[in-house]
């Protein structure tokens, strides 16, 4: 699968994340190691949650909903990545961005944009992730539910059953011509206990599942329709924590 030639540009809101006591015993921000392009607080919480400190540019692009499941998250963590990438290097002039499907490296192109809140200097120079998630029973792809009765219809499916959750991730890593662009996937297997239609009436009641993958946060209520797991929890949650240190070990320097 190709990536887009031109990223759709974006208006995007930054802040950094984590504050530290500084050493005249205020509060300080930690200077950021990388721009997390997701508006998902589950991410942002799970960044959190490793000590990894961050800013947020949040980017407005089409998202593919159909194809094969491991393609359709690399692509999609490719498009909001570049999409920032294009951002953080306004003022230089536009290329194509290209990014190795196969878990390769491309060279990645800087594309011009509009700076968003803080400007370019504030993140220019940091690698930037992408991330997407999907929910898959077989070759079918379950995004976010547009409604309660399509949440309800989904979770129905996924009762009693195993499906796959998968993870891509992008990272852009800026650099001497264009820098360089990685992608990884992940996926773990969720296995939902049978539901009865007043258990997925219930859940559904909750509302939990507006703007999830699937219909279900597994860090929430939406834990009590799991039966078992196979492979990485926090890629159910929203980032798979395994896969971006194989990608990006440095995040977790000092």
């Amino acid at each position: 699968m190709r990536p887009s030639r031109r990223p759709a540009r974006s208006a995007c809101s930054s802040r950094t994340w984590r504050e530290s006591a500084s050493p005249e015993g205020g509060r300080g921000l930690i200077a950021p190691r990388l721009i997390l392009a997701s508006a998902s607080p589950q991410r942002r919480a799970i960044l959190e949650q490793i000590g990894v400190p961050f800013t947020v540019r949040i980017p407005a692009v089409p998202e593919l909903a159909e194809g094969p499941p491991a393609e359709v998250v690399l692509e999609n963590a490719y498009r909001k990545a570049a999409a920032v990438a294009g951002i953080v290097s306004a003022g230089r002039q536009g290329g194509e961005a290209g990014a190795s499907r196969a878990g390769g490296e491309a060279g990645a192109g800087a594309v011009g944009g509009e700076a968003g809140a803080g400007g370019v200097d504030e993140v220019g120079g940091l690698p930037i992730l992408g991330v997407d998630t999907v929910v898959s029973l077989g070759a079918r792809i379950f995004g976010k539910p547009r409604d309660e009765a399509h949440a309800a219809e989904m979770l129905a499916a996924l009762a009693g059953r195993r499906h796959v959750v998968f993870s891509g991730l992008c990272l852009i890593e800026p650099g001497p011509a264009g820098g360089r662009t990685r992608t990884a996937a992940a996926q773990t297997v969720v296995e939902f206990r049978a539901l009865d239609r007043s258990a997925l009436d219930a859940y559904v009641a909750t509302g939990e599942w507006q703007g999830r993958a699937g219909a279900y946060a597994i860090q929430g209520v939406g834990a009590t329709l799991v039966n078992r797991i196979e492979g990485d929890y926090l890629g159910v949650v929203g980032l798979p924590v395994s896969t971006l240190l194989d990608l990006a070990p440095w995040v977790m320097s000092g």
